[in-house]
């Protein structure tokens, strides 16, 4: 069982760094957005975004059967609580990224003259 935890414990470790990665991003698009720079530029950051999730993907399909080897018999193993610890910190990573996302729309929205909440402007829902 150490040796599906060493593997677990690698991939999402790399995991965290590619969704690091498309935290700071996100965290650019927001910039971007902000000020409305060419939608060409957005693409660009999107792009990237785009080939760390195929990483990840790829990373999710190479451990998939140490994932439910994992599920079924290694939750009571001594080390748990690092794969937990680390599982904790990816979520944490995504749910910054989900943050950046949706204050990325606001100011698309904003700009675009789509948003008909005037008094939601981005800066009233900056992220804390």
């Amino acid at each position: 069982m150490d040796a599906v935890l060493d593997r677990l414990l690698k991939a999402y470790g790399r995991e965290l760094e590619l969704y690091e990665e498309i935290a700071e991003l996100a965290r650019e698009s927001v910039r971007l957005a902000r000020i409305q720079a060419p939608l060409s530029e957005l693409n660009g950051v999107n792009e990237r975004k785009q080939r760390c999730l195929r990483e990840i993907d790829s990373v999710e399909r190479s451990i998939a059967l140490d994932k439910e080897r994992w599920r079924l018999e290694g939750r009571a193993h001594l080390r748990a609580t690092e794969l937990d610890g680390l599982l904790s910190r990816l979520g944490a990573s995504i749910e910054a990224t989900l943050r950046h996302e949706r204050e990325t729309d606001r100011w698309i929205l904003s700009a675009s003259g789509l948003d008909q909440h005037h008094d939601s402007a981005p800066e009233r829902n900056s992220l804390r």
